[in-house]
């Protein structure tokens, strides 16, 4: 009777501290966790519709000298992380995580201190990772309480089955991502398919290289300004009568050569002694100064 009583007192305690975890909010919140030997994992849940910029920051206080230890490539993800090997051992080192949400939106979160050592321990930080994490913590706690308490009525209990890690590297293998129990690699793996081009390529049973996708740029001669067959610049704008345009150009270092303020000419070709020299030649077109586009053009020597 006692047993039973002390395990409905433990299953209560324990669906409300579940409830209170999947209270918990996600980014800017975020997670830390110490695996020792210098290992620190900070991971993170996206809850954003669009993210250009997650970046994880360092410092050895909380306010001042946060320097930029690692920026995600792909941002978007709903959920990613950071593992951090380089934090020196036996300091108080503080974290917190830098995102844009669109240009000009961008916010930090609240700065979370850990003291690295070489044994395993973590800390909980709000967020919707942690709470699985709680979760899955409270559930092997669980079991063990129920299985102490049924192995005086019993000869032998059943063995648990270790946990299986995996460890994710970047390309060729050169520093270690994250480290993720299988389940949870299974989540991570099948996001990163869903919603990036990157791909995974396995090692072993534990060991997988995380292989981003690194478009291939292919240019694309603009279709307003660009050079004809007989090795002329000409400039076309449709619309000149409806819109107000103006181009700025630039040699190939980024220097600006002049710029036409007002062009009403829906066609036109460009004085070639403008352009000293043969080569590539950038420019920036306005319309209505909204930066319609941004492009080159090749100009080949007449000589």
């Amino acid at each position: 009777m006692k047993r039973m009583l002390f395990l409905s007192v433990f299953s209560f305690i324990l669906l409300f501290q579940c409830s209170r975890v999947f209270a918990q909010d996600t980014l800017p919140k975020f997670t830390v966790m110490d695996f020792g030997f210098s290992k620190i994992q900070i991971s993170w849940i996206n809850p954003f519709p669009y993210l250009s910029q997650v970046s994880v920051q360092r410092s050895y206080d909380s306010i001042r000298n946060f320097q930029t230890i690692f920026t995600s490539q792909s941002p978007e993800l709903p959920q990613n992380g950071f593992m951090d090997i380089s934090a020196p051992g036996g300091m108080k080192v503080f974290y917190r995580i830098f995102f844009v949400k669109e240009p000009g939106n961008y916010a930090y979160s609240r700065s979370y201190a850990i003291k690295t050592s070489t044994r395993n321990q973590s800390i909980t930080i709000k967020s919707n990772a942690e709470a699985m994490l709680h979760i899955k913590a409270s559930k092997r706690v669980n079991t063990e309480l129920i299985t102490q308490a049924t192995a005086s009525g019993s000869a032998s209990a059943k063995k648990t089955e270790p946990v299986r890690y995996i460890n994710i590297y970047n390309r060729n293998k050169d520093s270690l991502v994250f480290v993720f129990e299988y389940p949870d690699y299974k989540k991570f793996k099948d996001s990163l398919i869903q919603f990036t081009k990157d791909t995974l390529w396995a090692l072993n049973n534990y060991e997988v290289l995380w292989k981003r996708f690194v478009p291939k740029y292919v240019w694309k001669p603009s279709p307003y300004i660009f050079t004809t067959d007989n090795n002329e610049i000409k400039l076309e704008l449709p619309s000149a009568s409806k819109h107000h345009y103006r181009v700025k150009f630039f040699d190939n270092i980024g220097y600006l050569l002049f710029e036409m303020k007002h062009v009403k000419e829906q066609e036109l070709i460009l004085d070639k002694t403008n352009f000293m020299h043969a080569g590539w030649y950038f420019f920036d077109l306005y319309e209505d100064e909204q930066l319609k586009e941004k492009n080159k053009f090749y100009l080949e020597s007449d000589f």
